[in-house]
């Protein structure tokens, strides 16, 4: 069950347009008219001044890739030689991809060794917020030892106290993630895109999130008509074909039905304790792609608590107590109670 609520600040609402190598000040103008907060720039884009002058503009913060595990071998030195391996060594290694053979890679000891890492990437960082970067996507955690994350994450923290920090902690081992304080990051990454829809990990991942930042989810994946639902915050690709930002409702989601089920149902309550929340809103959605399902509203709404009457969002009537709730194939349906 998820008992912690993600913090009440601005990044808690994030909603983050990753564009690509080959998009323009043009395309930062229609994320920030799509209502996007963020446009997420990938690592090593050269041509970054246009892009961050039309952020400016538009009145959005502009996000950077960075690859924490891997630096271009062309940018070796102090204390590099120590702390990194060039791949064409390492992919003697079977788990190195050889095409990253003009790359180093971070090989660390101990937790010293995640701190000098940490302390030769944060003045990196921090030149990209002098450059007007609000912020960067730290990617590879989930290549970096497990006892490297938490240390490398509080020591950048430190040394870029005024940048924007999230996490991309998708693979990152949860015992890493507890270990993490809260607001050692301002956001971290749901794993949904690569969630079953039936499993319970991802509930049990979300509540471990939830105690460190707010949780971004990237539309992604057979769930993503649930992401909003389960998010305090959102990424899209603006090259997708469906990237309009969907309503991101306040609140903390917990599971109405069990793990296993077609049909999921959830409580998404305005308040962490649903005795002192003012609304809530059920969500039913159909995990099969390819079948309508159908469940029994009492098993759904019995779990809701004292809220009601439930009456659905958009057409349609009042849920009957009597008949079977169908869902459509990949459907998600919602309820809110006043």
């Amino acid at each position: 069950m998820l008992t912690t609520p993600a913090a009440d600040t601005p990044a808690a609402r994030a909603a983050v347009c990753r564009l690509g190598h080959s998009q323009s000040s043009a395309d930062v103008a229609t994320a920030a008219r799509l209502g996007y907060s963020h446009v997420l720039l990938p690592a090593m884009r050269l041509d970054m001044a246009p892009l961050l002058a039309a952020a400016r503009t538009s009145g959005l913060a502009v996000l950077v890739d960075v690859v924490v595990d891997t630096i271009s071998a062309t940018i070796l030195h102090d204390p590099a030689p120590t702390l990194f391996v060039t791949a064409r060594a390492a992919t003697l290694d079977p788990r190195h991809d050889p095409a990253d053979a003009d790359s180093a890679l971070a090989t660390l000891g101990d937790a010293a060794d995640a701190e000098r890492l940490a302390d030769w990437w944060a003045p990196r960082i921090a030149a990209l917020g002098a450059s007007g970067v609000a912020g960067v996507r730290l990617l590879g955690l989930d290549a970096l030892p497990s006892f490297a994350v938490a240390p490398f994450l509080i020591r950048i923290r430190a040394g870029c106290p005024g940048m924007t920090l999230f996490a991309w902690t998708p693979g990152v081992a949860w015992g890493s993630l507890r270990q993490l304080p809260s607001g050692t990051v301002d956001l971290v990454a749901s794993s949904l895109p690569w969630w079953d829809g039936q499993a319970d990990w991802l509930w049990q991942e979300l509540d471990i999130l939830r105690r460190i930042a707010p949780v971004v989810v990237p539309q992604e994946g057979r769930a993503a008509a649930l992401a909003p639902w389960l998010a305090d915050g959102w990424m899209a690709d603006l090259a997708d074909g469906d990237n309009t930002l969907p309503a991101l409702p306040a609140g903390v989601a917990r599971p109405l039905t069990g793990p296993g089920q077609h049909v999921m149902a959830l409580l998404r309550t305005d308040a962490a304790d649903p005795r002192q929340a003012a609304g809530a809103t059920v969500v039913v959605a159909n995990m099969d792609m390819d079948a309508p399902a159908s469940v029994d509203p009492a098993q759904v709404f019995a779990g809701a608590g004292s809220f009601g009457p439930w009456r659905p969002d958009g057409d349609g009537d009042a849920p009957d107590p009597a008949a079977p709730l169908v869902v459509a194939p990949g459907a998600v349906l919602t309820f809110t109670a006043p």
